[in-house]
């Protein structure tokens, strides 16, 4: 207030999970004492019971729909600096978590003006506050959908939100507040709603921190698994950050892909200030345990969460052979005995990520009669000292031949 004092100011977190507002923007968006928090989200108040400025989870919507919109131009001028991004760093296929109707507008113009330059699973944003009835919705979007490089066959399902805010869903309390975090979406229409969704044919792509909600997924889907049968969906699970140990092997035996970000399992000062305090020493051994995942069999995926964190996959492998802060590589490493091999690493961001996007036999490996989706790296990882691994530099990235980046600057891609 003393530097907005007469303007709204809207900031949000950098993993956008909570937001910090100015009164002039609690007045805008009419929060007062007597504002109810939200199903699936929570306004910050004072002592008073008067807001607090901090807003988080569903309650974000409160305020957001008072931002004014982007145009149509700036969303693409704004996807093509992140897949110009992306290319940089070798990337030839990701999944897009969460596909507004406006960043799928984006992407489809992107792909009509052959300025496309990743094949892209869309993850179709789903609303908490809805149930089983937006699927009709989902289903037009998927069938508008369907080109060379661009696929909206997936839908993103919020199951909690982050430990940091408490708002990650924990089968047992926080330490300091003494309760369970919260569930985005009510139960009685999450499950069903994933159930539906695999029935329709969609690949469920679920944003899931804590053991709570990592268990209410795996339950949903072991549900859609005895009613609808085994439809190869590949469902995701993504960031995984703490599980309870009875939970792992239900991952293979529901055919749930791992969705990992190995940058973040190391002792950074959230993990350190604001994460373990919380969770205590004894579940904090199960934070992101992806040597108990790997071996089980379950198919690990490397992902980022861009632009939370770094895009990079090499810091990312990095981090999950050193388990350690890749700026202090004489910090004290976070749970090593869940570190990965390098080629394990590899496979994650290569083949396994194909593989949890139904494109393994065109891509992710070097064969003959797949796509020349290649990465070209001035130096052999298996060379290099596993803490300097996230400064390899990428020399030029192929999609289908057609070189979309080069270090030097000149690309020349003419589109698929």
């Amino acid at each position: 207030d003393r530097i907005l004092p007469h303007r709204p100011g809207y900031f949000a977190s950098s993993d956008a999970h909570t937001l910090w507002l100015n009164s002039k923007a609690l007045e805008v968006a009419g929060i007062t004492s007597q504002t109810p928090d939200p199903p699936g989200g929570k306004i910050g108040r004072d002592p008073r019971g008067e807001p607090n400025g901090l807003v988080s989870e569903e309650a974000i919507l409160l305020v957001s729909k008072f931002l004014p919109p982007s145009t149509a131009d700036e969303d693409l001028q704004g996807l093509l600096l992140g897949l110009a991004h992306a290319n940089s760093f070798g990337i030839t296929s990701f999944i897009e978590a969460n596909a507004t109707e406006e960043l799928v507008a984006a992407y489809q113009r992107a792909e009509s003006e052959s300025k496309l330059t990743a094949r892209v699973v869309m993850a179709l944003s789903s609303d908490a506050r809805q149930g089983v009835e937006q699927i009709e919705r989902l289903l037009e979007v998927r069938k508008k959908v369907e080109g060379p490089l661009l696929r909206a066959t997936s839908v993103k399902v919020f199951a909690d939100g982050v430990v940091e805010a408490h708002t990650a869903a924990l089968l047992e309390p926080y330490l300091d507040e003494h309760h369970k975090g919260l569930t985005i979406w009510p139960e009685e229409i999450f499950e069903p709603f994933l159930v539906a969704l695999d029935k329709a044919g969609f690949q469920v792509h679920v944003h899931a921190i804590g053991d709570r909600a990592i268990r209410n997924a795996l339950d949903a889907f072991a549900q859609a698994r005895k009613l609808n049968g085994d439809g190869d969906h590949r469902h995701h699970i993504a960031h995984l950050q703490l599980l309870s140990p009875l939970d792992i092997p239900r991952f293979r035996e529901l055919g749930v892909v791992a969705n990992f970000q190995p940058l973040w399992g190391y002792n950074d000062s959230f993990m350190r200030k604001l994460t373990i305090p919380v969770l205590g020493a004894e579940r904090a051994k199960w934070l992101y345990p992806l040597r108990s995942f790997h071996d089980l069999g379950t198919v690990i995926a490397g992902g980022s969460d861009w632009s939370v964190t770094s895009i990079n996959p090499l810091e990312a492998i990095q981090v999950g052979l050193t388990r350690t802060d890749p700026d202090d590589p004489s910090a004290e490493p976070l749970c090593p005995e869940q570190a990965l091999e390098l080629g394990d690493l590899i496979a994650a961001y290569t083949i396994n990520g194909a593989y949890g996007m139904h494109q393994e036999k065109q891509t992710g490996s070097i064969e003959v009669g797949k796509l020349a989706d290649l990465v070209v790296l001035e130096k052999n990882l298996f060379e290099v000292e596993p803490r300097q691994i996230g400064k390899v530099r990428v020399l030029m990235t192929l999609l289908g031949g057609e070189i979309v980046y080069r270090l030097d600057g000149s690309s020349g891609f003419n589109g698929p």
